[in-house]
């Protein structure tokens, strides 16, 4: 399985709802790396809040090459482990 973001909308306190596009649905966490390392400007709320879905739907990203990769958002959000994603 490869998964795919569809769509991906800024919450409150550094979360970010995503959908995939097998429909799976579900929240991410980020406020963890918030004024950490790369995630520094994330201090300003504005710069998180620009999020973009690129690479055809496999990656999230924001400016300065910060990314995560669809597959790793899908496990967290829906709890699965790499095992039980690759039989899918």
């Amino acid at each position: 399985m490869e998964a795919r973001i569809t769509e991906a909308r800024v919450l409150s306190a550094y979360h970010v709802q995503l959908k995939f596009d097998d429909g799976t649905e579900g929240q991410k966490d980020f406020s963890d790396l918030v004024g950490k390392g790369v995630f520094a400007d994330w201090k300003n709320y504005e710069n998180f809040q620009k999020v973009q879905i690129t690479h055809k739907g496999r990656v999230l990203e924001w400016e300065g090459e910060r990314d995560f990769c669809a597959d790793s958002l899908y496990l967290a959000i829906t709890g699965k482990t790499v095992a039980e994603y690759a039989a899918d």
